[in-house]
């Protein structure tokens, strides 16, 4: 009886251990996506700041390549009255924005309203203020650049969980499948798959991802005032890309179920495209993004896989224990490269923002020291 005993406690312990390795790779998966988005670095007139003369053009510099979303750019004049701009357009890098300024601007205050699209499909809004005339220079409002946010964050970041659990749940079983199936004891029963499910559940997250992009981050706008030309930039590609191959992952678990993880390998190359790192350092970066969320879903998936295994083998004594071993075997090699991947992405995006410059690559290609 102490025996049996003893071996529950061994099995709960376990169960925790692995429930508390779960919660680390869900923060070490994330940490990236959460890190940073698209932030405006510089503007001409200087925001903040004012000028002598009415400027002809408006100038926004970002961080990254961004995309035009709705009325990128809308200039208020004193009194909040709506000055008229020209065509908002992009450089060749996408990361400078400008704005032809119709008309001659009066002495007085102005807000400059901005709203893009960053590279992983968040809809960055801000706005700063400049003034014209040499009498307004105390009248302009300090804060220089101003504050920016992401429309429908709150909607983003609860898809982002869903498209990145059903990630998980769907590779890591497929992963933890061939490795259960060398401890599965006889008589044991099979734990049942998840994948179609969760294969659907991608399917509605990175649906619910290309309908904020066309509604500028509102998913009732999406319904109502939708913008599909919003789709053919690079996050709304994306974006509808990730929804086919979820699609294609559950048709093949119901037809050929062994094959059913080879769509999910799109999915995470297009989270690697459209991550942070990718936008600092293209190629290298989008690499180091796939490794750690490849590595992270495998990880989580594969442990919910095999503790589902366990509970199901928990009449067989040694069973569970056995997996569980070399789940922690696989999982080794899993952190390690989660760790090394997270590193090397932290390390392209803080050294790209010391520089301060558009993201270019130039940092990195001019080999600049820290």
């Amino acid at each position: 009886m102490y025996a049996h005993g003893y071996g529950a406690r061994r099995r709960r312990v376990a169960v925790v251990l692995a429930g508390l390795m779960a919660l680390l790779g869900v923060g070490l998966g994330l940490a990236p996506a959460a890190s940073a988005h698209a932030s405006l670095l510089f503007t001409t007139p200087t925001a903040g700041g004012s000028v002598p003369v009415s400027p002809t053009v408006l100038t926004l510099i970002f961080d990254e390549s961004v995309g035009l979303s709705g009325q990128a750019v809308r200039l208020a004049g004193p009194g909040g009255v709506v000055e008229p701009l020209g065509a908002v357009v992009r450089d060749r890098a996408g990361s400078v924005v400008t704005a032809a300024v119709r008309e001659v601007l009066a002495s007085g205050v102005y807000t400059v309203s901005w709203q893009v699209t960053a590279q992983d499909g968040d809809i960055v809004t801000g706005s700063y203020q400049f003034g014209v005339g040499p009498s307004v220079a105390g009248a302009v409002q300090a804060g220089g650049l101003g504050a920016s946010g992401t429309s429908g964050q709150g909607a983003t970041a609860v898809l982002r969980w869903l498209l990145f659990a059903a990630l998980s749940v769907a590779l890591g079983e497929a992963a933890a499948t061939r490795l259960t199936r060398r401890y599965r004891p006889d008589g044991g029963a099979e734990a049942r798959r998840w994948m179609p499910l969760a294969a659907w559940v991608g399917v509605v997250a990175a649906l619910g991802l290309a309908a904020l992009i066309a509604g500028d981050g509102s998913l009732g706008s999406a319904l109502t005032h939708p913008g599909p030309g919003r789709l053919s930039g690079q996050p709304g590609v994306l974006a509808l890309l990730e929804a086919g191959a979820f699609t294609a992952a559950a048709v093949l678990a119901r037809l050929w179920r062994r094959w059913a993880w080879v769509p999910l390998l799109v999915v995470v190359v297009a989270e690697g495209l459209r991550g942070h790192p990718q936008a600092f350092l293209p190629g290298w970066g989008a690499l180091a993004t796939v490794v750690h969320v490849a590595a992270v879903a495998v990880w989580i998936g594969a442990l919910v896989f095999v503790l589902r295994c366990v509970l199901a083998w928990r009449a067989v004594p040694g069973a569970g224990r056995a997996v569980l071993g070399a789940y922690a075997r696989l999982a080794g090699w899993l952190f390690a490269a989660v760790v090394a991947s997270g590193v090397l992405s932290a390390l392209i995006v803080v050294r790209c923002r010391r520089c301060s410059r558009p993201a270019t690559g130039g940092c990195w290609s001019r080999r600049r020291r820290w």
